[in-house]
Formats: C-alpha cells, structure tokens, sequence
C-alpha cells in the first residue's frame, strides 16, 4: 500500500474521488464532513464536491435539500 505525503500534488484529487463515492452512495453528510476537515474552505475542489451532491438532491427531486450546498458553492467562488 502507497502512501501519499501531505503534500503529494494527487492528495486533493485522491479526496475529491473519496467525497464522490460517499456522494454516489448518498452519504453526502460524510462526504461534506470529510471535505471540510481535510481542504482550505476556498478550495475549487471543495465547491465541486458541494456541487456534485445539490446535483444528486437534484437528481432526486430533493431541490430544498439542494440549495443549501449551491449556497457553499456560492460562497466559495
């Protein structure tokens, strides 16, 4: 097994993949809370997690529960 360093450029992209199978599971309380402990609150990668799980609400006719993550979306761009 590889271990990345802290500072290993694939590190954030190797979170975002986490945050997405967690979204894609609907777990997106997790996904969200793993994000936000592990990334700067102005991180893009961060908006596109936020982005990925209002899209899943979405998808799922759930808008309300949605806007919330466009709101961080919002925010961080």
């Amino acid at each position: 097994m590889k271990v990345l360093s802290p500072d290993h450029p694939n590190l954030i992209d190797c979170y975002n993949q986490i945050g997405l199978i967690f979204s894609d599971m609907s777990e997106n309380v997790k996904a969200s809370q793993i994000a936000e402990k592990i990334l700067p609150p102005n991180q893009s990668v961060l908006a596109n997690l936020y982005n990925n799980i209002a899209m899943i609400y979405i998808n799922n006719g759930n808008n309300s529960k949605a806007f919330p993550y466009f709101e961080e979306v919002y925010e961080i761009n």
